[in-house]
């Protein structure tokens, strides 16, 4: 009777399309979901942790920490330079050559690790005499980016093989161990903080090694190392001058206050670290899938459509938890950690800018499309509104921690307004011509 009415009957065919396309649609909300968790106990854990641990020691190792932003340097941008040919080169179908820049990174990668553990040794000689609680935040942070160094080559290859699902569970572990590890705070105070950050890092790190999904051998290979730093170079520096003015704020409390202040400002920094933690993991996502996309038919206008989805998405889901934190903290904070009370005012102003910081992911098609000029905009303008920010709130409002919260929140407010207008600019201006189109051959010419 089904086939005389012409009615289709369902086929194993027809059935994983579903799933996969059901699948295709759970994969990023799961993934964002096991983000929010690790962020929600990173804020527990960060709660507690302010809780136990004075703000000159908390102040000492946010300022030690610092150091990991400049580490960086030592990759040439290989991590920026993978981060976008690698999903690009498996979006044309080149499996062989997306391999060989994924085992040249590795190998960079564990130069660059060797040479931290060697200035590690040389920092420890040079404050030797500065104190034991300076000598173990080197310790503990140069083995924190070490273990950073690879957590980064080895997320780039989950994003670009499809491989979220497996991310997910390293994520949950991820939170378990955030919490679980809150003990070592409670008997150990500061050392026990370092030392939980050393084991957490280390133990995600050896998750991700485990589960990697490229399995590729280090090797060295010149053809790979010549396209990753003509990527990723100019990536790096424009990423590498924001990240660097994005420390003003801290440097500013240390010269308003010393090492106490950037200990009661961390305050924000938590409140700020978990906020971000959705927009952070959405665009995890979006950036490798715009640039595998882009690699199959480069269309930039529909890098743009899935841009401002994904900002709707990532500001709306922003502005709960804002909201929600920002009638919690002065209700919490007197009671459990009086001694940071004076940073709540400027932990509600910093909510603010996480949720601006949400649209700032729509940036990421300049990167998939490698719009070298829109890139350099985008980041010094950025750059500039990180170093102006903190320095013009304090001129304005006063040298307190309010004072530069409420300059990064304007900052912040004044980033993603220009995100978005380089953006649209890139992928809707006709004749605008960007440089996105490199090919095994192009690199094979260049020998």
């Amino acid at each position: 009777m089904s086939n005389e009415l012409n009615i289709p009957l369902a086929t194993p065919g027809i059935a994983q399309r579903i799933s996969a396309l059901v699948r295709g649609k759970l994969t990023p909300l799961f993934y964002a979901g096991s983000s929010i968790v690790t962020a929600l106990a990173q804020l527990v854990a960060g709660f507690l942790i302010i809780k136990w641990i004075v703000p000159g020691e908390l102040g000492l190792w946010q300022s030690v920490r610092m150091a990991q932003i400049y580490a960086f340097l030592l990759l040439a941008g290989i991590n920026n330079g993978l981060s976008r040919e690698l999903p690009f080169f498996l979006g044309k179908g080149e499996q062989s050559f997306a391999e060989r820049l994924a085992g040249t990174a590795f190998f960079c990668t564990t130069i660059a690790s060797g040479i931290v553990f060697i200035g590690g040794a040389c920092m420890v000689l040079i404050f030797f005499h500065s104190g034991p609680a300076v000598i173990a935040a080197i310790f503990a942070i140069t083995a924190v980016i070490a273990f950073s160094f690879y957590q980064n080559i080895l997320l780039v290859t989950f994003r670009s093989n499809d491989s979220f699902e497996k991310l997910t569970t390293i994520k949950f572990v991820e939170a378990a161990l955030t919490l679980g590890t809150i003990p070592m705070v409670y008997y150990f105070t500061y050392n026990g903080m370092l030392a939980r950050n050393v084991l957490i890092n280390g133990a995600v790190c050896l998750m991700m090694y485990v589960r990697r999904p490229m399995r590729v051998r280090a090797v060295w290979d010149w053809q790979a190392v010549k396209l990753l730093l003509k990527t990723g170079l100019p990536i790096f520096g424009l990423d590498y001058a924001k990240n660097s003015a994005s420390t003003l704020d801290r440097v500013v409390l240390l010269k308003i206050g010393g090492t106490r202040e950037v200990g009661v400002y961390q305050l924000a920094g938590i409140a700020l670290q978990t906020l971000a933690a959705l927009p952070t993991s959405l665009a995890s996502y979006l950036y490798p899938r715009m640039t595998y996309r882009y690699g199959q038919d480069g269309d930039r206008r529909a890098l743009w459509r899935t841009g401002i989805k994904f900002v709707l998405l990532a500001t709306v889901l922003t502005t709960i938890p804002a909201v929600f934190a920002a009638f919690m903290i002065p209700r919490v904070v007197p009671i459990y950690a009086p001694k940071y009370a004076g940073g709540i005012h400027a932990a509600q102003i910093v909510l603010v800018a996480g949720v601006f910081e949400a649209v700032n992911i729509i940036a990421n098609a300049l990167w998939s499309m490698k719009s070298w000029k829109l890139m350099v905009h985008y980041q010094v303008l950025s750059a500039v509104l990180f170093l102006l920010g903190p320095i013009m709130g304090c001129l304005l409002i006063g040298k307190s921690l309010e004072g530069v919260a409420w300059g990064m929140a304007i900052g912040s407010l004044c980033r993603g307004v220009g995100a978005l207008g380089l953006t649209y600019w890139g992928t809707h201006v006709k004749g605008f011509s960007v440089k996105s189109t490199t090919s095994v051959t192009e690199v094979h010419a260049a020998r």
